[in-house]
């Protein structure tokens, strides 16, 4: 993996893409996203994951307002990508794999082929975990680029800790796509740590038991809506799984209905669910642990590390515990800002207090419930 994420590193080089410029990358799960993004850390480039669902439009407007220098994507949807050529004037660089390439695209073979398997030169400004735009939708608008450039390690272990993922012999499972910003998070901490990661091209809930059982799968990241077709399975599928060598489940992106949280305990097992809160922009704010799934209802956990979360009242002051109010965070991992628009967070006047617009209360034990 190492030397091949060198050759399209250098490769990259000897195509002109430099240090702090913007590389998009497009397709499902696939060895060749995950090279791409550590080819993107190795050069300091910030690596900027474009949906595969969207439509050429929307693929356009996003290579052109990141500023990205060169498009990397999967075949099947390069295509769609390609109607971005008329638009994106700062695009050097096409280029196309697993599958033949579009005209006037080159393929990710003939760029690998440019490269050698050295380590590339290392920039003085290539952040340890990779720096990403990731394109959030928002509440109004256009989706707008949430740049992050670097992160606070002591709180990234933390978060770790808490999540039970600081242990041997870990292997990770790709459940959702990576261009989400959970998913190719909690991959990309997983090659951080020296696990290996089982790439899940689409995800298929047959295919997702038999992987667990058959790599000894200890984490994963999942949306509730792949979780519910996992237990939706037939009694014999169930049956015949083995969720054994599972520590960490971790449930996010929406919230977690108790009804499927009881499904999941009762057809795959206790003691190894999580749900996180938390957004493209602050990272993940709170970890429910798997004692609490059921004892906390409705809630989706506590800070953790260094955190700080409040409740703040429309005039500004502290709301109560149980009191509803706009959730504001303070948090080492918050994004550097949005990219090309004056919109930014919302943000209180005393230090560091930051917020994406979600009202929750905070009860007596400070757990947050949304």
């Amino acid at each position: 993996l190492n030397a091949r994420v060198n050759r399209i590193a250098n490769g990259l080089l000897a195509a002109g893409v430099r240090s702090g410029e913007r590389i998009v990358w497009c397709g499902p799960n696939s060895l060749e996203v995950i090279a791409i993004i550590h080819a993107a850390r190795k050069l300091g480039l910030v690596a900027v994951p474009l949906s595969y669902r969207f439509n050429a439009e929307e693929m356009a407007y996003v290579i052109d307002n990141s500023d990205a220098v060169a498009v990397l994507a999967d075949a099947e949807f390069a295509r769609v990508a390609d109607a971005s050529r008329e638009t994106a004037a700062k695009v050097r660089v096409h280029a196309a794999f697993g599958g033949p390439a579009p005209t006037g695209w080159r393929t990710l073979a003939d760029l690998e082929a440019d490269g050698g398997s050295e380590e590339p030169p290392h920039p003085a400004n290539a952040s340890e975990a990779g720096a990403q735009m990731i394109y959030t939708s928002g509440t109004t608008g256009k989706p707008k680029g949430a740049l992050r450039s670097r992160t606070d390690r002591d709180l990234v272990f933390a978060l770790l800790a808490e999540l039970g993922m600081l242990h041997p012999d870990a292997v990770h499972l790709t459940t959702g796509p990576l261009y989400h910003s959970g998913p190719l998070a909690f991959a990309s901490l997983a090659h951080t740590l020296g696990t290996p990661i089982v790439v899940l091209r689409k995800f298929d809930p047959r295919a997702w038991l038999r992987l667990v059982a058959e790599h000894r799968v200890t984490n994963t990241f999942s949306a509730p809506t792949q979780l519910k077709r996992i237990v939706s399975l037939p009694d014999a599928d169930l049956a015949a799984a083995d969720m054994s060598s599972m520590v960490t489940l971790i449930a996010n992106a929406a919230p977690v209905p108790y009804s499927l949280k009881c499904e999941i305990i009762e057809k795959l097992g206790d003691g190894f669910l999580y749900e996180v809160y938390g957004s493209t922009e602050l990272g993940v704010d709170t970890v429910l642990k798997p004692e609490d799934q059921l004892r906390k209802p409705g809630s989706c956990g506590r800070p953790y590390g260094s955190i700080e979360l409040k409740a703040v009242r429309e005039d500004g002051t502290d709301a109560a515990p149980g009191e509803a109010g706009e959730l504001f965070v303070r948090t080492g991992l918050a994004m550097d800002g949005y990219h090309r628009t004056d919109e930014q967070l919302t943000e209180l006047e005393q230090g560091g207090w930051k917020s994406v617009g979600d009202i929750a209360y905070i009860d007596e034990e400070g757990y947050v419930h949304i």
